[in-house]
């Protein structure tokens, strides 16, 4: 077909062109779609210049190039595209995009270099792209992390990226970003795993282990930091501590490493092992060598545990109500402390604890409360029970101040051999406050008062500042004299603040023009770590 004359080009016959084009382009696409595919997938095509050829199976669009697919009995389940040049066959369904290429899905955006899409089942690849996806749930404050790759997949619902950049700041030079020999996109579990590569924080480059995985709805039980986090006791001099998850990023299951080195009592580390029951119980494995363990009164006491083993329940009823249920059983010893005794015995323990609410919420306004009992035997023939109710919540006092408050109250019954398993403070009232001192400076009160003894048992303090999608903080707890020093990401853990503009509305940043034609700075590149040979059959939809 030959290029369209002067009269052709009229706004009128473009536009009576592109409505042919996209009625033809659905009509024949159904008859395929319908014929091959478990599902009906719509497709609808628009462009400034629309060229068919071959009995109208083949079809090149250029200018303003756009592409819109649809699962028709799913209407959330859809892909938008749009390239410089879109060329593709009607009949088996398959499209190249190239030059500008945009894809957006209900799940994220994503843009690159140039793509190859499969109509029939929303299947495409990537070359020098970039992904923008949430990573927050509906009706919380939205926070988006980026990802930029040479190549770039999917196969089910995992996305994979090779040679990859992942970050939660919406710069195309970023404050802080993990360069990866692999980056792993879990959409469903919303898990994130990356292999190889290392932290660049302003510049500066620092290795990190091979492999580590973050959970993105997992709140403050995501993942480990991205760093250590060094700190000082009074009881134990310097220290660190680092954890892992270990889990594969299709699995359901969650494998956690975790280890902790101090100056004065040496090596502490913890095994936990986790899999999914059914859709509300959670079998796990726990032990643990010299694991630090706090007492209610915030004392910390070393443990052993030998190991144990448990169940963990959890039913949601609607109105932010949840009925939280655990039980678990094994052998423990509690050891070297001047203040506890050495114990070695068994236990076995049931809780429940029905909550309304978020309990810890620091969001202005919200609201909690939670009832709870449980009961522990003991290998001696010993008991321990404890009722308890709470309620608190959060509120912001003036634009520089907000704070959150929580009234607890026990009743015990029996005796327990540990001390970390003891109720110490039987009637409490719980306080946190922040102070935000101009856009970049925060500084956080905390203090647990014991209303039975009138006695101040445990405070606070942390000095803040953010730098966009970071936040350094240093720390101090009465507890032990505790110090620490470290950087948080902005919105990835639960309670932080959201960074400005996380999300932007036309999709991530041209990453890789930032850094010229040739890409300027890559990631390291791992030999081994190749793209799968189903990458260009990668699924998007199924």
């Amino acid at each position: 077909m030959g290029r369209p004359s002067e009269a052709e080009k009229s706004p009128s016959a473009v536009r009576t062109r592109r409505a042919i084009a996209c009625l033809a382009a659905v009509a024949v696409f159904l008859l395929y779609a319908q014929a091959a595919a478990a599902e009906r997938v719509t497709v609808s095509f628009d462009a400034e210049d629309v060229t068919w050829a071959y009995e109208n199976r083949y079809i090149t669009l250029s200018g303003a190039a756009r592409l819109y697919s649809q699962v028709a009995d799913d209407p959330s389940r859809f892909v938008r595209m749009q390239a410089d040049l879109i060329e593709g066959d009607l009949a088996s369904g398959r499209f190249e995009l190239l030059g500008d290429v945009r894809i957006a899905t209900a799940q994220g955006t994503l843009e690159g270099a140039s793509a190859w899409y499969d109509s029939s089942t929303a299947q495409f690849a990537l070359r020098r792209g970039g992904v923008m996806f949430p990573l927050t749930g509906e009706g919380e404050e939205q926070v988006c992390g980026y990802a930029y790759a040479l190549d770039l997949a999917s196969e089910g619902e995992i996305v994979y990226l090779t040679d990859a950049v992942f970050t939660t700041c919406n710069r195309a030079d970023p404050h802080y970003a993990l360069e990866v020999d692999r980056l792993y996109w879990d959409r469903e579990a919303e898990r994130v795993t990356v292999r190889g590569g290392a932290l660049k924080l302003y510049g500066l480059r620092i290795p990190l282990v091979p492999k580590l995985t973050h959970e993105l709805s997992a709140g403050e039980e995501s993942g480990p930091d991205l760093l250590p986090i060094p700190g000082y006791t009074s009881r134990d001099g310097l220290r660190v501590g680092w954890s892992l998850l270990l889990s594969a990023p299709d699995a359901a299951e969650r494998v956690r490493l975790g280890a902790q080195l101090r100056q004065r009592r040496g090596i502490g580390a913890f095994f936990s092992a986790e899999t999914p029951w059914g859709a509300d119980l959670t079998p796990r494995l726990y032990a643990s060598l010299n694991e630090d363990t706090r007492t209610d009164a915030d004392e910390v006491i070393a443990i052993n545990r030998l190991p144990e083993i448990g169940i963990a329940g959890r039913w949601d009823f609607g109105g932010d109500r949840t009925l939280l249920a655990d039980l678990s059983a094994g052998r423990y010893r509690q050891h070297d402390e001047e203040t506890a005794p050495n114990v070695t015995e068994d236990r076995a323990r049931l809780s429940l604890r029905l909550a309304g609410g978020t309990p810890g919420d620091l969001s202005p306004g919200s609201s909690w409360w939670w009832l709870d009992a449980a009961h522990s035997l003991y290998g001696d023939g010993g008991h321990y029970t404890t009722l308890g109710a709470a309620f608190g919540g959060a509120t912001e006092l003036a634009p520089w101040l907000a704070g959150s408050a929580e009234l607890r109250h026990y009743l015990t019954d029996g005796a327990s051999p540990f001390e970390w398993d003891d109720i110490d403070i039987e009637t409490e009232l719980r306080a946190n406050s922040e102070f935000r001192m101009g856009p970049a400076w925060r500084v956080r009160l905390g203090g647990r008062y014991d209303l039975q003894h009138s006695d101040l048992r445990t405070w606070s303090a942390e000095l803040r500042r953010v730098e966009h999608c970071l936040t350094w903080k240093a720390g101090y707890r009465n507890t032990s004299d505790l110090f620490t020093i470290g950087v948080e990401i902005n919105g990835l853990l639960g309670n932080d603040e959201i960074p400005e503009g996380s999300c932007q509305e036309d999709g991530p940043p041209d990453y890789w023009a930032e850094r010229g034609d040739d890409g300027g700075e890559t990631p390291p590149t791992n030999d081994t770590a190749q793209p799968t040979d189903t990458a260009s059959e990668a699924t998007l939809i199924q």
